[in-house]
């Protein structure tokens, strides 16, 4: 997992990014900005920019990047949930289909 804009602009690059995060509370071009990067990713929009830079030891972090595996599939599951609660939050899959999603997910709690 990396966070910030350049980190995570990196980290795409070097193919080691399966889903985005930008802040909730993140500025409107923030989230088109890094969109643009890999528009076939996975793009959560449903943590602010607190939360996110809590698990950084951060006050506030606008851009992540999560590597492929369990997490990143676990994360994506529970950040739909959240996206029902959270007025503005979006959950979008980019190219892949839900039903590819599913298809990895393991039989733990919360999974389809």
């Amino acid at each position: 997992m990396v966070a910030g804009f350049e980190k995570v602009r990196d980290a795409i690059r070097a193919g080691k990014v399966a889903l985005l995060l930008a802040a909730l509370d993140g500025a409107s071009g923030g989230c088109e900005k890094v969109r643009t990067l890999a528009p076939d990713l996975p793009l959560v929009v449903v943590l602010t920019a607190a939360e996110m830079g809590a698990v950084f030891g951060r006050d506030k972090v606008v851009h992540v990047g999560l590597g492929a595996g369990r997490l990143c599939r676990r994360f994506i599951t529970d950040a739909e949930k959240l996206a029902g609660f959270r007025s503005g939050a979006v959950v979008d899959r980019g190219r892949e289909t839900a039903a590819a999603w599913r298809g990895r997910h393991d039989n733990s709690i919360g999974s389809k």
